[in-house]
């Protein structure tokens, strides 16, 4: 469909440059650009307020969800508190960490052992021949096996795998191929000697013997012209050799041994798990070391540090989205000893519902308020190294486990004689304020959940209103093109009946360059 070209043209390319033609002066102010905008400035600024509603109520529905997480993440670390289980947390220290490390789990029991390190577990590596060039043809081919077996035993336990060479392959070629067919077994590589270069081949587990073998064809194996020597002596079609009783062994493959009390074990790794009930050593060298387990304290203070900050990013988020002022720190007067704190309005603030506050309000009652009987005597939240953050004064909690607790001992010695003390203060803290949380932030009934449910509402509709109003926008452009293209057909016509009589009736001049011919 064609347009029309008074749609196209410009005012002065339709009414032409007539200064003292009233019809085409007036015309000159105006072009279809100018009506459209004109007609459509009532919906403008409707799109505008939505826009800025709709942006509005995002933002706030935005807000409750981030309530919602922080009250859960409260939720989730006050449930890991009360089930007692961070208060089990052992830890193992050793009195020489040069001969063994030691790392202990809940299970295990607290008190000390002596361990002493008789040998540690080994690898077996082995060295071939001296070869002039890691990177020339070594001129060695055939076909060869390697395995592995136990120490304790004469034979391997493992599928052999089959390594291939040619005559081409430089030194460090043959350690590629080997490790492409045996790497599940051995890792092996080219080491630089003072006397030339040596293929290293290397078990990939402790205390276990490499075996090598080969056809009753070839012989490459051996010490001698064209071959690797791996090994001392090969006589062909036999499995060859197991550790030291024919490689050519630069580490002997063995066992770890240690001694408990008057007990003499062996492993077949330096990390022997369970070396006592519920403790794993690490043994690093000979030697003889205490092992002592006992109430891990920092991880217990870590478990109570992260509900905290959990608390303090509630409490913080709840200050900033719903608070139309925001209160900072006391600013003391220079005329008085008194202080007070200091306003600021809060341009974060999103959510205009009392809720939340009136729930933090209530949560901080609880918290202040309980009190604990255990068997280390009554606990607060001070005597679990908790403090109200007076000076932010903000409703945040600061970390004081060596504060003011009510108790003789700080924290940590709380945590080391009566961890599960604190593990009933947290169990009573649950019961006070597990009920709050819930309400406030658990399942689809709550209040942060009702909220947001309703503000998707509100959503919705603003978001139709958008789309309807933008069809509304378009038809209205419409329309008032078509008016325009009217109306300019009648001025038009009236234009020709000025001219008219500027010529004929009054008998001026013609005026030039303006309008269509009628």
């Amino acid at each position: 469909m064609s347009t029309n070209p008074l749609l196209t043209l410009s005012p002065s390319q339709i009414w032409g440059n007539q200064a003292n033609n009233p019809i085409s002066s007036l015309m000159l102010t105006y072009s279809p650009n100018v009506i459209e905008s004109l007609a459509l400035a009532p919906i403008s600024l409707q799109e505008k307020q939505l826009n800025q509603t709709l942006s509005q109520v995002q933002a706030a529905s935005s807000a409750w969800s981030q309530l919602q997480a922080d009250a859960s993440a409260v939720m989730s670390q006050l449930t890991t508190l009360s089930s007692g289980l961070p208060f089990d947390a052992q830890s193992a220290s050793s009195s020489s960490p040069s001969v063994a490390t030691a790392a202990a789990s809940s299970e295990a029991a607290s008190g000390s052992f002596g361990l002493t390190v008789n040998q540690l577990a080994q690898a077996e590596v082995d060295h071939s021949a001296v070869f002039s060039s890691a990177t020339q043809a070594a001129n060695i081919s055939g076909t060869f096996t390697i395995a592995l077996g136990p120490t304790s035993g004469t034979s391997p336990t493992t599928t052999s795998a089959s390594v291939t060479i040619t005559s081409g392959m430089t030194l460090e070629q043959i350690a590629s191929a080997i490790n492409s067919s045996a790497g599940q077994y051995v890792k092996a590589a080219v080491q630089d000697t003072a006397n030339g270069y040596q293929l290293v081949v290397q078990a990939n587990q402790p205390n276990q013997f490499i075996y090598y073998g080969e056809s009753s064809s070839t012989s490459i194996l051996n010490n001698g012209s064209g071959e690797l020597g791996l090994v001392n002596a090969s006589s062909g079609g036999t499995v060859i050799s197991s550790g030291t009783s024919n490689n050519n062994t630069e580490a002997v493959a063995q066992p770890a041994e240690y001694t408990l009390g008057n007990t003499t074990l062996q492993a077949n790794s330096n990390t022997i798990s369970n070396i006592v009930p519920g403790v794993t050593a690490q043994l690093l060298s000979v030697g003889t070391t205490t092992i002592t387990v006992g109430p891990n304290v920092s991880q217990m203070e870590s478990s109570i540090t992260k509900f905290q900050k959990d608390w303090n990013q509630l409490v913080q988020d709840v200050n900033t989205l719903t608070l139309p002022v925001n209160a900072g720190p006391p600013e003391s007067s220079s005329s008085s000893s008194s202080s007070s704190s200091s306003y600021k309005s809060n341009s974060h603030q999103v959510i205009s519902s009392p809720q939340p506050l009136a729930f933090v309000q209530q949560a901080q009652t609880a918290l202040g308020e309980t009190v604990a009987q255990t068997a280390a005597g009554p606990l607060t939240m001070a005597d679990v190294g908790l403090q109200w953050n007076y000076s932010a004064q903000d409703g945040t909690l600061s970390w004081d486990p060596n504060g003011s607790s009510q108790i003789s001992a700080n924290l940590s010695t709380l945590l080391t004689t009566h961890p599960h003390s604190v593990a009933s203060y947290f169990q009573k803290l649950s019961k006070k304020l597990m009920p709050i949380l819930q309400v406030f932030a658990q399942g689809s009934t709550s209040v942060s959940q009702t909220a947001q449910s309703s503000l998707e509402t509100e959503i919705n509709s603003l978001t139709l209103q958008k789309q309807n109003l933008a069809a509304e926008a378009q038809s209205v452009a419409k329309t008032a093109r078509q008016e325009y293209l009217a109306m300019a057909n009648s001025i038009t016509g009236a234009l020709g009946v000025y001219n008219y009589f500027q010529n004929v009736v009054l008998g001026g001049p013609s005026s030039s360059g303006g309008g269509f011919a009628t």
